[in-house]
C-alpha cells in the first residue's frame, strides 16, 4: 500500500483520537505525540543515517508502507515501524498513517524486523528465539517457517548468540565486524564472567591488528618514496640522447601522467609547507 504524502502539505490530525474507536486491521492516522514506541522492540539500537535516508524518501515519493499500532494499556504503541514514526516525527508531521492492529502484536512486530537486511546480528538472533518461543517451534519447525537459509545445526548455534551478556551484546551491536563465528565460539563458555573475558581479549586482538595496519600504511608510504628516489637516480643515469623517437615519446608522456598523479594525489592532498626540509637539505 503506498500513501503519497505531498511534501508541501501537512497531514490532518485525527479528531478525538483518544477515544476514537479503533476497528483491527482498518487504516487509521493516529497523532503521533501519542503514539509511544513498542517496550518489546527487538531492535535496540536506530542508526539515525538510516533514519536521514528514510526522510528525503518520505519527503520525495511518501510513506510505502504505513505502520502498524495498537492500544495497549490505555497507550498507543507503535507495533512495527519505529523507523518510519521518528522519521515523520523528525520531519514536523503531526499524524502518521498505520494500520490498527488488536491481536498477534508480538508476532507482526517480529515478522517486519525479521524481513529487514540491516537487523544486527545480536537482534536477529532475540528475534528468532522469542518467535520459537511463542509458537512454541522447534529448531527445525522454526527453519521452515521463516524460510531460514541455515540448517538446524546452524540456527542452533546462532541461537546461542542469545546468552551473551547484555553489556557483550550491546557491543556487538555498535560493532558489526565482528563475525558471528567468534560470536559462537564466545558464547560457548561456562558463564557470563568467561565470556566476558573472551570478548574483551578479542577485541584487544582486534584493535592490535588495526594498529598493525595503520602502521603499515606509513611504511607503504617510507617505501613510495624510497621508490621515487631510486627511480630520479635510474633518470639520471639514463642514457636518454641515444634513445629513438618512439621511446622518448612514451618517457615524455609517462612523465607527464607522472605529475598528474602526484599533483593530484600528492601535493593537492595536504597543506603541509616542505620549506624547511629544502632548507635543511633533506630533500634533493
Amino acid at each position: 500500500m503506498q500513501i503519497n504524502i505531498n511534501k508541501n502539505e501537512r497531514m490532518k490530525p485525527m479528531e478525538n483520537t483518544d477515544s476514537f474507536n479503533y476497528k483491527h486491521g482498518q487504516l487509521y492516522e493516529p497523532k503521533i505525540a501519542q503514539l509511544h514506541p513498542n517496550p518489546n522492540q527487538i531492535r535496540k539500537i536506530f542508526d539515525q543515517e538510516s533514519i536521514e535516508d528514510l526522510k528525503k524518501s518520505i519527503l520525495e515519493i511518501g510513506l510505502i508502507n504505513p505502520i502498524s499500532f495498537s492500544l495497549v494499556g490505555g497507550q498507543l504503541v507503535t507495533v512495527a515501524g519505529e523507523h518510519r514514526r521518528r522519521a515523520f516525527l523528525e520531519i514536523g508531521y503531526e499524524t502518521i498513517p498505520g494500520i490498527y492492529v488488536d491481536q498477534h502484536l508480538e508476532e507482526i512486530a517480529l515478522a517486519e524486523n525479521l524481513q529487514r537486511n540491516d537487523l544486527n546480528l545480536i537482534d536477529k538472533a532475540d528475534a528468532i528465539r522469542l518467535y520459537k518461543k511463542l509458537h512454541n517451534y522447534t529448531l527445525k519447525e522454526t527453519v521452515i517457517k521463516l524460510k531460514l537459509s541455515s540448517s538446524v545445526p546452524s540456527l542452533s548455534e546462532f541461537l546461542s548468540l542469545c546468552r551473551l551478556p547484555e553489556d557483550v551484546k550491546t557491543e556487538c551491536r555498535k560493532n558489526r565486524n565482528i563475525p558471528v563465528s567468534k560470536l559462537v565460539e564466545i558464547a560457548k563458555a561456562d558463564d557470563e564472567r568467561a565470556m566476558r573475558r573472551l570478548f574483551k581479549t578479542y577485541l584487544k586482538k582486534l584493535d592490535g591488528k588495526n594498529n598493525k595496519k595503520t602502521i603499515r600504511r606509513g611504511t607503504g608510504i617510507s617505501g613510495l618514496t624510497s621508490r621515487i628516489y631510486s627511480m630520479s637516480t635510474q633518470i639520471q643515469k639514463a642514457d636518454i640522447d641515444s634513445t629513438n623517437e618512439n621511446e622518448y615519446c612514451k618517457l615524455l608522456l609517462a612523465i607527464d601522467w607522472l605529475e598528474q598523479v602526484m599533483r593530484n594525489k600528492v601535493i593537492n592532498c595536504k597543506s603541509f609547507s616542505v620549506s624547511k626540509f629544502r632548507k635543511n637539505g633533506s630533500m634533493p
